[in-house]
């Protein structure tokens, strides 16, 4: 089995991630350091990760977290910080978040040990659509909301939704659904910033083709379905038997 792939099915990180880690001299095999995503693993070598010895997991774990707000999407934090994985209790696996979520953000995250979903969900060949509901200051109206799908220019880079939609105006505060293919660091901020109506609460429900269970309260989860699953396989075009 290729070096990489190795590292991706130990829950590493996603195939491309292990490929930086290998680069970077992080991975050893036999006590000395290998660079080369592709060598192969014979079943005899010992692989280590940051001196910790890996192996493939025995059984993939795919989960879904309602991340509250003021945590980290990490799997640790060198200033001690508070990071998801303090909400993912009863794991024996090693497993790690899909993609990240801003510290002041909510909502859906999605947890696995499985390097093939990480590729699916965040690689941008598969341009999958991550949906949000927001709340931000203010009276939006529909035009000001097609400003988001035309985008802005922002300290010369690029920002805009893929699709917006009004959900419904509040006193003070109006609702809407915001829908990304890409997903810059805090472009939903940046976008309704850029138009005068700062956001105020930042949910995502969406990711793919998972919603966010709407039984699950901040900093809980629960094991994705089979059929979820599935879903998530088909997205990228790998047929799979599932068997959790």
């Amino acid at each position: 089995m290729r070096l990489n792939k190795y590292l991706a099915q130990a829950g590493i990180g996603s195939r491309r991630a292990c490929d930086r880690y290998i680069q970077e001299g992080r991975v050893a095999v036999n006590g000395g350091i290998q660079i080369q995503p592709a060598y192969q693993v014979e079943p005899t070598d010992v692989v280590t990760f940051d001196g910790s010895p890996v192996q493939p997991e025995d059984r993939l774990i795919y989960l879904q977290l309602y991340k509250p707000r003021g945590t980290l999407t990490t799997v640790r934090d060198p200033r001690g910080r508070e990071t998801v994985m303090k909400w993912i209790t009863d794991i024996k696996e090693r497993i790690f978040p899909v993609g990240r979520l801003d510290y002041d953000s909510e909502g859906l995250l999605l947890f696995t040990n499985d390097g093939r979903i990480t590729n699916i969900l965040t690689h941008p060949r598969y341009e999958v659509l991550k949906t949000y509901r927001v709340y931000v200051s203010g009276q939006v109206n529909c035009r000001e909301l097609e400003v988001l799908a035309d985008g802005i220019v922002k300290n010369g880079r690029h920002y805009q939704a893929h699709s917006t939609k009004l959900i419904e105006h509040q006193k003070g505060f109006t609702i809407a659904e915001v829908v990304l293919n890409e997903g810059k660091k805090h472009e939903i901020r940046i976008l309704f910033e850029g138009i005068g109506h700062p956001v105020l609460r930042l949910i995502r429900t969406k990711m793919g083709p998972i919603t966010l269970d709407e039984n699950l309260l901040p900093g809980e989860w629960r094991y994705l379905l089979k059929d979820e699953i599935k879903l998530l396989f088909e997205r990228g075009g790998v047929s799979t038997d599932v068997n959790q």
